[in-house]
């Protein structure tokens, strides 16, 4: 059960997180910093640890150079049937741009604690100059229940780089976020259940 410090058998520790809207599930860069602050201020005991989230307990390592890793395990994916012209839309990118990539690698909603609708892109130009109506965005979360929107394509800036996104979530109060650890856990788990890569 759940002590007066809010944790439970499994957990070390309790996290809660709100963005500047509304409290979320999980989110990975404030887990990987409170752990960096936990062992900066000597309050972790051993190398691995758990925290409970809302969106379950989540499993923390940190290595003897300080470097922390939060480990995505909660995995679902779910294929949708993609209105190219509304996702374009609310992208405010060509739907075509889309459609192109979308016969291989068609969207899904998929979730590593928090849910995203995983948008391919085929080329990095089209990606970079999106321009997001957020009002669509944030309708489009409502109706599939979703944190965000995370788009991206294989075309990327850095020739070691397996892909480049951008994710929105204008819904949870966060018009475009700079960088995502839930979203980019989904996107593996999407990857993984679609086979995109061997091994």
């Amino acid at each position: 059960g759940v002590g007066d410090d809010g944790t439970d058998a499994d957990a070390d520790r309790r996290l809660r997180f709100f963005t500047p809207t509304r409290e979320i599930d999980l989110c990975g860069h404030a887990t990987v910093a409170a752990h960096a602050y936990f062992r900066e201020e000597g309050l972790l005991d051993g190398d691995t640890t758990t925290a409970l989230t809302n969106a379950g307990p989540v499993d923390v390592t940190v290595d003897d150079d300080g470097t922390v890793w939060m480990h995505q395990t909660f995995e679902s994916v779910e294929p949708v049937t993609p209105d190219y012209d509304r996702l374009g839309g609310a992208l405010g990118i060509d739907p075509a741009a889309l459609e192109d990539v979308g016969a291989d690698l068609a969207p899904a909603v998929a979730s590593t604690g928090l849910r995203y609708l995983l948008l391919p892109v085929n080329f990095l130009e089209h990606l970079s100059t999106a321009e997001p109506d957020h009002d669509e965005l944030r309708v489009l979360s409502e109706e599939f229940d979703l944190t965000g929107v995370y788009a991206f394509s294989f075309d990327t800036l850095e020739s070691e780089s397996t892909l480049h996104g951008r994710m929105f979530a204008p819904a949870a109060g966060i018009p475009e976020d700079p960088v995502t650890g839930t979203a980019s856990g989904a996107c593996a788990a999407y990857l993984r259940y679609e086979e995109a890569f061997d091994g």
